[in-house]
């Protein structure tokens, strides 16, 4: 087993050594931050702005309309971007650009699981592209099912990769004759389309294809450095200054769901009540409670004893070392 390799069984020594390195290593966290915010500085970031409409039942839902396209000024996508468009591109063919943590769940569908109601959507489809249902089995036409209309959790059914939700799908366009075999027709159709650009193969991938990956590459970098600061928020928000931005308290119930933090990171509270969940994860609560569980403490929570015995037989996943494996604590 590697370094701090157990989960479910751990003895006293591996719960000290695992709790000094890691609470040490929180040290480097606003290291890690300002690091993190440099580089998505650095990426930039891609928006669009889709069409939004009123579905008649008070909740904001977005189309496929396009209404513009922004980028980050001075950022490297803005570089990639700008040499895609001098190259021939359309920077609305790369990718839709959807974010999912964009669209925000009010009214009764925040406390339904499966509900489809929604208060604000920036993007369509919740930001997701995903398989839908079918009519039935012989036909092309695509729709949510009675299930999902009625706000239930999604039921894909025997045909869950049969279509996807968005417009620029091509079965659902062509209509009831895009779910054939392959037809001399098509054969033929293929062969005029591979003569015709043959010739500029190695043009397409070099001055599209390839800035298209590396456009793609670098948005899927910065989302990820974005769940990494949300991560790191998530664990220690409220105790570290450089991570205050991205976590704000709630004490009270005046809404239903609010966007906690600013540049991109949403942490999600529904209520004053989901705020102590986030707050008895974080890591200094984890380590106060399982400090309870391996030592004796006084009530003001400092450890007056190295080791509980009579605390760690009361649970099935802790036990004490013996005199005679004291080395263990020095390989963890």
């Amino acid at each position: 087993m590697g370094t701090f390799g157990g989960f479910s069984r751990i003895r006293s020594g591996y719960w000290i050594g695992i709790r000094t390195w890691l609470l040490n290593e929180s040290i480097d966290i606003p290291k890690r931050v300002a690091h993190i915010q440099r580089e998505r500085d650095r990426i930039g970031k891609v928006t669009v702005e889709y069409e939004t409409e009123d579905d008649g039942t008070g909740n904001l839902v977005a189309n496929e309309n396009r209404l513009s396209f922004t980028v980050t000024p001075n950022s490297s996508l803005e570089k990639l971007i700008k040499s895609y468009i001098i190259m021939g591109g359309n920077p609305m063919d790369i990718s839709m650009f959807m974010y999912p943590n964009k669209t925000v769940i009010t009214g009764t569908g925040a406390d339904d699981v499966g509900s489809d109601i929604l208060k604000r959507q920036e993007y369509p489809y919740d930001g997701k592209v995903s398989p839908i249902n079918r009519k039935d089995n012989e036909s092309s036409s695509y729709e949510r099912s009675k299930i999902d209309e009625e706000g239930e959790n999604y039921s894909f059914g025997s045909d869950s990769g049969g279509g996807l939700n968005v417009r620029k799908y091509q079965p659902p366009r062509v209509g009831k004759g895009a779910r054939l075999i392959w037809t001399s027709e098509h054969t033929v159709q293929s062969a005029v389309m591979h003569d015709l650009r043959n010739w500029a193969n190695q043009e397409i991938a070099e001055k599209l294809h390839l800035l298209e990956h590396k456009i793609i590459k670098l948005c899927d970098l910065e989302e990820q450095l974005e769940q990494e600061l949300e991560v790191l928020t998530k664990a220690f928000g409220k105790s570290i200054a450089e991570l205050y931005p991205y976590y704000e308290d709630r004490t009270d119930d005046e809404s239903k769901t609010e966007l906690l933090g600013g540049d991109g990171i949403n942490l999600r509270v529904a209520s004053a009540t989901a705020d102590k969940f986030f707050q008895k994860n974080t890591v200094q609560w984890l380590v106060y409670d399982m400090d309870k569980i391996f030592f004796e403490v006084d009530p003001s929570g400092g450890i007056i004893m190295l080791e509980s015995i009579e605390n760690m037989l009361q649970v099935i996943w802790a036990y004490p070392d013996y005199e005679s494996e004291s080395v263990l604590d020095f390989c963890l």
